[in-house]
């Protein structure tokens, strides 16, 4: 599950070095910008990780997986995830979804994430949807390397004046519909805890 949402995220530019996925999109999100322990030996230097985002004029960040990576007593944290996981359903709904986002769902999605860095998966697709002009989301679809095929659900605001309407629920609905029908058969979310 870590390695198919670690490559759901891959930032604009990315790199394998010695276990560790170093991922970089601009400065913009943490997942995006981060370095996931993937390897199963994974190098205890971190020292040519730390240069590789200073090189790129970012604080380096390090996304630990607490199934795979402990995090040393006393070591600052912050921005800790919850992560979800469930089989897919059929779904249906009216919900825009495109492989690109569109200047309405860039307008709806209020952050300044960079396109390339939401467009961005490694061996995989990506889909944004939009809803009744008033909630969007993004999925993207990749596989783990135990041949497990996901599909991960992220950006999904919905605009104040729309909540508790159901919207959200039809989106992600529709989103994991979609995945089910790129071959997809496990979802996951993750959010801020």
């Amino acid at each position: 599950l870590e390695h198919a949402a670690a490559l759901a995220w891959p930032g604009a530019e990315h790199e394998w070095r010695d276990g560790w996925l170093l991922r970089f999109g601009h400065g913009s999100t943490r997942r995006a910008n981060s370095a996931v322990p993937l390897g199963l030996s994974t190098g205890s230097d971190i020292g040519s990780l730390v240069d590789w985002y200073s090189s790129r004029g970012v604080t380096p960040l390090i996304a630990a997986p607490d199934r795979l990576f402990r995090v040393p007593a006393g070591v600052q944290t912050d921005g800790e995830n919850i992560v979800m996981t469930g089989d897919l359903n059929e779904a249906s709904g009216d919900v825009s979804i495109a492989a690109e986002p569109g200047v309405e769902w860039l307008r709806l999605y209020q952050r300044e994430v960079p396109v390339d860095v939401l467009t961005a998966v490694v061996d995989g697709e990506v889909a944004f949807g939009e809803l009744g002009g008033a909630a969007v989301g993004r999925a993207a679809v990749t596989a783990a390397p135990d041949g497990t095929h996901w599909v991960g659900l992220s950006a999904g605001p919905v605009t104040e004046q729309a909540r508790r309407r159901g919207l959200a629920r039809g989106l992600c609905s529709a989103l994991l519909a979609w995945g089910g029908q790129h071959g997809r058969t496990r979802a996951y979310v993750q959010v801020l805890a």
